[in-house]
């Protein structure tokens, strides 16, 4: 039982068994490649299980604490190992994310209360200059009107102080 031997005046089945060899190593290399692919996944899942029994023991991370010396972790596997350090480092990252959210929160408080203060005391301003501004051309309308000769004294419209009008009294 030997090889088949193509004669070479054949091309086309010559290339019909070239094709057919193509397929098979490359059929071949793909089941290796997937019995490959398959044994890293199988190994993977077993980490992740093996981290997920590791996480679930809280007796275990709790005996441990934030102690991170070796003997501590002297016995436990490597993926416990992992599991604990993974958890210490979730819970660091969720204390500063707490920490910065909160001193968000105050700083957005301190500008909100800041901004308030300053649109308060704007307010108050523009209220006192203008309650100042009224008091001003009131007087001011007063003294015209007092000063003014008693022939050309016209009666004050209501009104014209509050609205910062003149009124025409001439006098000279």
């Amino acid at each position: 039982m030997g090889k088949k031997i193509i004669p070479p005046d054949d091309p086309a089945r010559l290339a019909r068994v070239m094709d057919e060899k193509r397929r098979l190593i490359g059929g071949q290399a793909r089941s290796r490649a997937a019995r490959v692919l398959e044994a890293d996944a199988q190994r993977m899942r077993e980490e992740r299980e093996e981290l997920l029994a590791a996480s679930q023991c809280p007796l275990l991370t709790e005996e441990l604490g934030q102690d991170s010396s070796p003997q501590a972790f002297k016995g436990l596997s490597e993926a416990q190992r992992a599991a604990i350090q993974a958890e210490r480092e979730a819970q660091a990252t969720e204390r500063r994310c707490r920490a910065l959210q909160s001193a968000a929160e105050k700083g957005i408080e301190e500008r909100a209360l800041l901004a308030a203060d300053s649109e308060a005391a704007l307010a108050a301003h523009k209220v006192d200059q203008e309650e100042r501004e009224k008091r001003w051309m009131l007087a001011d309308c007063w003294r015209r009107q007092a000063s003014a000769p008693l022939e050309n004294q016209e009666p004050m419209p209501l009104g014209y102080a509050s609205r910062g009008l003149q009124f025409g009294t001439s006098h000279r």
